[in-house]
């Protein structure tokens, strides 16, 4: 039987503000802050930089192969549940998707994208609960803790442009079906994997819209 999460969502009130701390206190803000970007894409690359690592160290622990070949592997390989997003090594693409895109859904979407992400994080973390391999376990715990350093920053950039975050993302965005495998080693491993992969690309996102909004 695969291991429930049991705590309330952290990545609702990321920041565990009070409630008067996140009401909206005026209209939104005509314009964006630049300087209230700078701590999102600073601890954006920080957790991009745990990331890519532990993509390394499970790539060569669980699949006994290098990044690159996982990578080619399970490369079709997608959940409609996870974000879908621009490739930001198509620079000329994404520079156009930036411009695009106003910077008040650029701080929305990001959030309700990593929230995402937590999601799936919450369920890879809790399945290594009861897992051997405590390195993965300790590592998945880093990257969901540096997740949730990424929305705090978020919320606050949210919170101090005055705007609503209508819902946040449940557990129920992640469907059962994806839950209910970690007696399945491999199953488990396709899975982790992809939602890993899925962060790091969220991660790179963020970055890469909030880098060119503070230009």
């Amino acid at each position: 039987m695969c291991d429930k999460p049991q705590n309330g969502p952290r990545w609702i009130n990321p920041c565990n503000l009070s409630g008067t701390a996140q009401e909206i206190r005026d209209q939104p803000v005509e314009n964006l802050n630049v300087t209230l970007l700078t701590p999102i894409v600073v601890s954006a690359r920080q957790t991009l930089d745990l990331a890519n690592n532990l993509k390394e160290n499970y790539a060569k622990v669980i699949f006994k192969q290098g990044a690159a070949q996982v990578e080619n592997l399970l490369r079709d390989q997608k959940y409609n549940w996870l974000p879908q997003l621009p490739d930001t090594r198509d620079e000329r693409a994404f520079r156009d998707h930036a411009k695009a895109l106003p910077w008040q859904r650029a701080l929305l979407e990001s959030y309700k994208y990593l929230q995402t992400i937590a999601v799936g994080l919450e369920q890879v973390t809790s399945d290594f609960e009861n897992d051997p391999i405590d390195s993965m376990k300790e590592n998945f715990t880093e990257i969901n803790n540096h997740v949730h350093n990424v929305l705090c920053e978020l919320q606050m950039s949210i919170i101090d442009h005055n705007l609503k975050i209508e819902r946040d993302v449940g557990r129920d965005a992640m469907p059962q079906m994806y839950r209910e495998i970690c007696e399945s080693r491999s199953r488990r491993s396709e899975r982790d994997w992809i939602i890993l992969r899925e962060c790091i690309n969220v991660l790179e996102y963020t970055i890469g819209v909030f880098t060119h909004l503070s230009n």
